[in-house]
């Protein structure tokens, strides 16, 4: 029973890139006439500790068509833990490392909640949509904010590709 298990589980197809847009949200906002097109991603933390920790990669096009690349995609980086981890300026540095050669990321936005027993922060970039479509190419994508370093999945990963897909 546990072989033909393991066999099923071997040969299951993976998934479908079908499976993976349907992670993708259309939202179009009326009284803004502009439509919001988003994918969340869920990175491994790997040092540092956060009590959640979330990305999300969003594109805004005016009115309800969602033709072409957009101008800027943005990816945001969302926290939530028990004290500010990025208040301070030189915490806000976002590194990347994908498949061993480094970026640094400039101009990173910076933002703040306190909610009960804790505090949300927001840190996000904007950047055309090639930036995008290099960041789906490494097989390793590795990131440092701060102290805190984590690594994009398997899963992430074929999710930004697909959203980039999705874009063009």
């Amino acid at each position: 029973m546990k072989t033909l298990l393991l066999l099923m589980l071997l040969l299951a197809p993976a998934p479908a890139d079908d499976d993976l847009t349907k992670k993708i949200e259309s939202q179009y906002d009326r009284f803004k006439d502009e439509t919001t097109v988003s994918v969340r991603l869920a990175p491994k933390i790997t040092k540092g500790y956060l009590t959640r920790t979330y990305m999300t990669l969003f594109a805004k096009y005016k009115g309800q068509a969602v033709s072409g690349p957009p101008e800027t995609v943005v990816l945001a980086f969302f926290t939530e833990s028990k004290r500010l981890q990025f208040l301070n300026r030189s915490a806000r540095r976002w590194i990347f490392i994908a498949d061993g050669k480094r970026a640094e990321m400039p101009d990173i936005s910076y933002s703040n909640d306190v909610v009960y027993g804790g505090v949300i922060e927001t840190l996000a970039f904007g950047a055309g949509p090639e930036v995008l479509q290099t960041l789906t190419l490494p097989k390793l994508l590795e990131f440092q904010i701060g102290s805190v370093e984590g690594r994009f999945t398997d899963n992430d990963m074929k999710l930004m590709k697909a959203y980039a897909d999705y874009l063009r």
